[in-house]
């Protein structure tokens, strides 16, 4: 049960979230007397204190924190400013470098799901996620990686990272996979088409290849409900949805008919429904089901765990590899004993596989 105080706090973050996402006012007497201290302090465990920061913004004078707090924010919002350039730079440059190398390639979230905020700048960012759509190619180019960045990879694996300049680089051979087969082969069939029919996105002052509005929203989806089902997920994701939705025009039908081949129909709709009641999407907007089953349990998961599930689990990291996988194996135990109503063949599935590889000691 959360405390009156505790939930308070939550409604006035969403409150702000969405005046920093669409605009939207914020209702004076809901921010009476609030504690901006532990505002900032959800947002920034949500990684969402630039959009936060363009929230303060707006509010009356009489309505905005003290002089201390604001100057505390402002340093952060320079900071999520400088790392972003550097992060389309870097984006930029390395997109190029691969050009140059003949590897075609995607490059999705991040600085290109960045462009849908009102400032991109404000959206804190994360790794570089690169896809090579054709297997040749991809193979071509993990080597490549291996002899240029001692970057390691076991054969079959779909992704792998490295540091480039400065920046993490995450590069796949297949974007995201489902644990259950029949739902994997629709999930590539479908990035795959994406693949052929890329848009561009300009990042960095260069035009970025990336999927399409309708396979890149069963992309979020799908990337959403992994990490829903395994560590966790934040705001910030959710956020990213949001704006795609509100800024894209999609065919209904197909995204319909795309969720429920991959098999996330209830996780979607779950995830649908957080999106209008918490981050006000309209009903009307969002192209699929949504359903209030199974939103309070990622509700909870959203605000205990924090980015990634960070607050509960970042912890782990610091402890040698099998404690951490054992450790992280009882945790994913327990999530899949939570989401098993929404992924139900996912979860079966990825329980076995998780079990056999890491008493393997596979990642």
């Amino acid at each position: 049960m959360v405390h009156d105080d505790g939930e308070m706090v939550r409604q006035q973050v969403l409150a702000l979230l969405r005046c920093g996402l669409y605009g939207t006012s914020v209702d004076d007497a809901l921010m009476s007397g609030c504690d901006w201290n532990a505002i900032l302090g959800a947002a920034r465990k949500q990684t969402v204190i630039g959009v936060m920061a363009d929230a303060i913004s707006t509010l009356s004078r009489d309505m905005l924190p003290s002089k201390d707090i604001r100057f505390k924010l402002l340093g952060l919002v320079v900071r999520i400013e400088e790392s972003n350039e550097k992060a389309d730079k870097a984006v930029a440059d390395f997109s190029s470098l691969l050009d140059n190398k003949g590897f075609p390639h995607l490059i999705v979230k991040g600085q290109v799901i960045a462009r849908e905020y009102k400032i991109p700048k404000h959206r804190i960012n994360g790794d570089i996620d690169v896809w090579f759509p054709n297997a040749e190619i991809a193979e071509k180019a993990f080597k490549w990686a291996q002899d240029e960045y001692n970057c390691r990879w076991m054969p079959g694996e779909k992704e792998t990272e490295f540091t480039w300049n400065g920046s993490v680089v995450e590069i796949h051979r297949r974007l995201a996979e489902m644990y259950y087969a029949p739902y994997n082969k629709a999930l590539q069939r479908i990035l795959d088409a994406g693949a052929r029919q890329r848009k561009e996105v300009e990042v960095g002052g260069k035009n970025i290849s990336t999927l399409p509005p309708d396979e890149n929203l069963l992309y979020l989806l799908v990337h959403a409900a992994y990490h829903v089902f395994r560590e966790g997920i934040g705001l910030r994701q959710f956020c990213d949805i949001a704006l795609y939705i509100s800024n894209h025009s999609f065919n209904r039908e197909k995204i319909q008919a795309y969720i429920d081949s991959c098999g996330v129909k209830q996780m979607s709709a779950a995830i649908g429904y957080i999106l209008h009641e918490d981050l006000g999407v309209p009903k009307d907007d969002i192209p699929f089901e949504i359903s209030p089953d199974g939103a309070d349990i990622i509700r909870e998961d959203i605000w205990e765990g924090g980015n990634f599930g960070l607050e509960l689990y970042g912890h782990y990291r610091r402890y040698g590899f099998f404690r951490y996988k054992w450790l992280m194996f009882k945790v994913h135990l327990k999530k899949y004993q939570r989401y098993k109503k929404l992924l139900p063949h996912e979860a079966k599935a990825s329980m076995m596989l998780k079990f056999f590889r890491a008493a393997k000691g596979v990642k």
